[in-house]
């Protein structure tokens, strides 16, 4: 566990470098806190951090993508349980409009469904009449349930719908949503991986909407932060939210920062080792 918390750590760092030149992370809750309990996740985005608070018997869970990381967020107890940011509780703070107006940006996230979703339940949402989210809808074909479920992009209160399914039914499911009003056609595009494949673009879809909007509501995991009862059965883990929206070849580093893999592994401990050797031939001199 301990060798595990180092690599995370550098992992990380890691990340932090790569992502600088890149997209601008606004907000980030990894839930890597503890592997258990309520205590807030830290919010890893820009200024002004808002750290999530869990509400309506959300808790975390140890069961996290291929292990790696620390913890994930459990929202299984009620239609209800989300983490939240922005609310009327005297202990949230404030988005302070970080999140609004945004005229392209990337949304991340892994689901692990512990049970059939059903339609209109929201994975994240953001506000009730502008803002963005994640909910599920009726799959193209057959039955919805875990293993066979539709996904739209919520957009200031409305929906783009993708045509096309995704399953996660006990097993951990990586989510990408890009949005881009600058483009002609194709603004939002959904991307999907799992703990041993790699990032594709399951599907892409127009939409008239040109920006988010100023959030007017609260931003929550795990449900709609405007409506009772919808909620998702699901482990939630590691949520992004960027400014700009981000290619596959980005996608694949945030889907890898929580399951590197063996040559990433070894090329960073090959980094670290570097580092160490300078820091010992300075601490000589």
């Amino acid at each position: 566990m301990k060798f595990r918390k180092i690599l995370g750590t550098f992992i990380i760092a890691a990340g932090i470098v790569s992502y600088a030149s890149g997209q601008s992370l606004l907000l980030q809750w990894n839930f890597d806190e503890a592997s258990s309990g309520t205590e807030p996740t830290i919010d890893h985005g820009i200024e002004p951090t808002v750290d999530g608070r869990f509400f309506q018997d959300a808790t975390r869970t140890a069961d996290t993508p291929a292990g790696f990381s620390t913890g994930a967020l459990d929202v299984t107890a009620s239609l209800n349980a989300n983490v939240l940011a922005n609310n009327s509780h005297p202990d949230v703070d404030s988005l302070d409009g970080k999140l609004d107006n945004l005229g392209s940006f990337t949304l991340t996230t892994w689901v692990n469904m512990q049970a059939d979703p059903a339609a209109n339940q929201r994975i994240l949402r953001g506000g009730s009449n502008a803002g963005f989210g994640i909910r599920v809808v009726t799959p193209p074909s057959g039955d919805l349930s875990a293993s066979n479920f539709g996904l739209t992009l919520d957009l200031l209160g409305g929906g783009v719908p993708l045509d096309t399914a995704v399953g996660a039914a006990d097993e951990w499911v990586f989510l990408a949503f890009t949005f881009d009003a600058s483009l002609g056609s194709e603004q939002v595009k959904l991307f999907s991986g799992d703990v041993a494949t790699a990032i594709s673009q399951l599907a892409a879809a127009d939409t008239a909407v040109s920006d988010t909007g100023v959030l007017d509501d609260n931003f929550a995991a795990g449900r709609h932060p405007g409506v009772s009862n919808r909620g998702v059965p699901a482990f939630l883990d590691d949520v992004r939210v960027y400014a700009g929206a981000a290619d596959a070849a980005f996608l694949e580093d945030v889907r890898l920062a929580n399951i590197p893999e063996p040559g990433s592994v070894v090329a960073l401990f090959g980094a670290a080792a570097g580092i160490l050797v300078v820091l010992r031939r300075r601490a000589r001199r």
